[in-house]
């Protein structure tokens, strides 16, 4: 609990606030008040403010944890995605019977951010009270409060959405996605319950977006 990777005015990435997974699995376990920040501008810098999913052949799993009030921040306020966990490129995750509280990225997955993932599975999970960073002063729209996955398939089986919240300070950007917001990807979201998500631009539920196909049923 309360760990900082913090790379600011630094030429290296934070990748995983609390934990670094490739390969392997953490059960049974609390990831409380971690950040992963920085001042780096590429997009792939500040990554995972609780878990950091790393590209492995094997299979990574998160299983009956709570990964709670952590976050992931840059200075520039633009890249820093998955404030609660993050899947990279590569990687096969799978969250299962799990809590996502209380979250927060600067822009992208608040709770979960799947990033080309090779896999992504998530079950019987609660992502609640997740948020993107409202003082964001960036002109990039924000995508995802609760989960967002970029070019990355996913199946989203028996979970609960609540209270996750996506809105401005400034409204020189949008938020889409409260809930859950899928670009560049086919996903399916399936017997979940979405209660009082709120998005200022759309899709306070679901959103789809750049050529993708959610199934939601």
């Amino acid at each position: 609990r309360g760990c900082v990777n913090n790379h600011a005015g630094m030429s290296k990435k934070s990748l995983g606030g609390g934990v670094y997974l490739s390969g392997s699995a953490i059960f049974d376990s609390i990831v409380s008040n971690c950040t992963a920040s920085g001042s780096t501008s590429a997009a792939t810098d500040q990554c995972g403010g609780g878990v950091y999913v790393g590209a492995d052949a094997e299979v990574s799993v998160i299983s009956n944890c709570l990964i709670a009030s952590c976050a992931c921040t840059d200075s520039a306020n633009r890249y820093a995605c998955g404030g609660g966990v993050y899947g990279a490129n590569g990687a096969s995750v799978l969250l299962v019977d799990s809590r996502i509280s209380g979250n927060m990225a600067s822009a992208k997955g608040g709770g979960v951010y799947f990033f080309t993932t090779k896999s992504a599975a998530v079950s019987r999970c609660e992502l609640s009270e997740n948020i993107l960073d409202p003082n964001n002063t960036s002109s990039l729209d924000k995508f995802g409060s609760a989960l967002a996955t970029e070019s990355a398939s996913v199946t989203i089986r028996g979970c609960r959405f609540a209270h996750n919240h996506g809105e401005w300070a400034s409204s020189s950007y949008n938020f889409y996605g409260a809930a859950v917001s899928v670009y560049y990807a086919d996903s399916v979201v399936e017997d979940c319950d979405f209660l009082g998500n709120v998005s200022a631009s759309g899709g306070s539920g679901v959103s789809v977006y750049y050529g993708a196909e959610c199934t939601v049923s």
